[in-house]
This record gives C-alpha cells, structure tokens and sequence, in this order.
C-alpha cells in the first residue's frame, strides 16, 4: 500500500505541477484545467502508477515540471533549476532532451538569443548527463544486451507510430497490452499525426502553440524509438503531458475566437 500511495500522490504533484506549467505559459485557466484532466484522467498511466518499478516515470516528469516552472519564473528561481532536472535525470534519463521546447519562439516572447542564453543551463545539464551516460559505457552494461537492443531503421518509425496509435485507440481497452512495436499500427499512427500537424498549424498563434506540445511529445519519445523489444506502455507517461498540451493549446486558442 505505501508504494501505491507514493505512486498515486507523486501523479496527482504531476497533475497540480502541469496545471501551474500550462496555465502559466497558456495565460489561461481554461487551458490549464484541459491539460491537467486529460493528463490526469489517462487511462495509459495505468503501468506507470500502478507498480513501485516505474516509479521513476512520474519522478522524472515531476522535476521536470519543476525546473521549467522555476525557469519561467525570474533570474533567480532560475537558479535553481538545473538542480531540479539533475533530480529528474537521474529519476529516467529520457528526459534529458525537453529543455530544448524551451527553446520554441511564444508570442510575444523574447528572440531565440535570449531564450537560448535563459536555456543554457538546462540544455548543458542534458548534454553533459547524456555524454557521461554514454561515456560510462552503460549501454554495454546494464542497459545492454539483447534486451535493449537498438536500431535506427524503419523500427523507429513503426515504434512512434506505435506509441501514437496506442494514444488514439479508444477500443482497446488496454492498449499496450502486448510491450512490442505494432508493425501494423502506422495507419493509425499517421493519421493521427497528420491531425496533429493540422492542430499545429491552425492553432499556431494560439498563446501555448500546439507545436510546444507537439515537440514535447516527441523529445520525450526520442530516447525510446530506437529499442527493438522495449515497447512499454509506461514509456508514456512524460509525453503524454505534451499531448494533453497540444490539446489544452488548441482549447485556449479556441476560446479566445469564441
């Protein structure tokens, strides 16, 4: 009880902490709510709360949240960001490339200079995290073998599309429920791609763009694509914040023209 009891406060930090995130990039409550109920509400978290072994997923996302709330908030709370996303990368280490959506241009917002020299910090954490993990010879050790074998062919491909289907697929009760690429799930997957394109696009003078969402998404995927036999549901947990805020993007863009 006490590990689903951790599991199940860490997703609801998680929940509080992206409704703080979006409402303050979105500037509205409307946007905020979206993003926190889709993301909270997810019937694909079910993996990833639901066992003490993946716990770094919600752990990850959490400090992640963090470091970009404090990032927005002034030069000092900055600070202490890359702090934040050191405890973050060393809860999954996937997450070492989404400093970079900080890096999106907002409306309104400053030039890529200055939201890159604000972003530094961050991205020289992921950077230096990745290279050490690299350099560590970890992916001959213990994130070696056939196990994590990896490719970089067609299987990343098929393996996004995957994931993508997995989100869309409201007939399955359980999707993921076989932890393997889904040669036959690109259809699925490319169409509701396409979509999100189009949400992009329409939307893309909304106050949170759907492309900051968007791009989320799939930095936090990047990590994953290229093992061959480690297709888990959990894997979904930090990118699907980003597709709760593409949709949360979109609603804030609509209720502006309504």
């Amino acid at each position: 009880f006490p590990y689903h009891l951790v599991s199940a406060l860490l997703h609801g930090a998680n929940v509080a902490l992206l409704y703080l995130f979006v409402r303050g990039r979105s500037g509205g409550v409307l946007a905020g709510g979206v993003a926190a109920g889709l993301f909270g509400t997810s019937r694909l978290h079910m993996t990833a709360i639901g066992s003490a072994a993946t716990i770094g997923e919600p752990l990850a996302l959490g400090f992640t949240l963090g470091a970009l709330l404090l990032h927005d908030r002034g030069r000092l709370a900055r600070l202490a960001a890359p702090v934040l996303l050191l405890f973050a990368l060393l809860s999954k280490e996937s997450v070492a490339l989404l400093p970079a959506v900080l890096l999106l241009p907002r409306p309104g917002g400053p030039p890529l200079r200055d939201r890159l020299r604000r972003a530094l910090p961050l991205l020289i954490i992921g950077a230096v995290f990745t290279f050490g993990l690299l350099a560590s010879g970890a992916g001959t050790t213990h994130l070696g073998g056939q196990a994590y074998a990896r490719a970089f062919g067609a299987n990343l491909f098929l393996n996004l599309m995957t994931y993508t289907k997995w989100v869309v697929d409201m007939a399955d009760p359980f999707p993921g429920l076989v932890s393997a690429i889904v040669s036959g799930a690109w259809p699925a997957g490319a169409v509701a791609t396409v979509l999100l394109g189009i949400l992009a696009l329409v939307a893309r003078r909304a106050t949170l763009p759907p492309v900051f969402g968007a791009s989320w998404w799939l930095l936090a995927l990047l990590p994953v694509l290229p093992l061959l036999h480690h297709s888990y549901l959990y894997y979904l947990y930090v990118p699907m914040a980003g597709m709760a805020m593409v949709v949360a993007g979109v609603a804030g863009w609509a209720e502006r023209w309504a």
